[in-house]
């Protein structure tokens, strides 16, 4: 590993990501209770707003201008589909019966 490259996140007491830092960059997160509100570059910058409903993720807004991306989950609540206001899907995943990403 080349030095610098490495990840490195910090957590709140209550497991909740707050920090993040990569090779790109460095990122806050703003958290109302266990909801990320929103991500923001340690100068200040929106990087991008989650779409809250009853205080759960239900998409997120990119503050480049991109479009609004929404969560579909399946019954346990793990995000299956992530698609855009039109409907198109732009990413996903699949697990297991034991919940390993397929």
């Amino acid at each position: 590993m080349t030095r610098g490259s490495a990840s490195a996140y910090r957590y709140a007491a209550s497991g909740d990501r707050t920090w993040r830092r990569t090779p790109a960059g460095t990122e806050l997160v703003a958290l109302d209770g266990p909801a990320t509100v929103g991500v923001f570059t340690s100068a200040g910058t929106l990087v991008e707003w989650n779409v809250l409903a009853n205080g759960a993720p239900i998409g997120r807004q990119p503050a480049a201008g991109d479009p609004r991306q929404y969560y579909h989950a399946e019954a346990l609540g793990s995000v299956r589909v992530v698609a855009e206001a039109t409907g198109t899907a732009v990413g996903g995943r699949d697990f297991d019966p034991w919940g390993v990403v397929l």
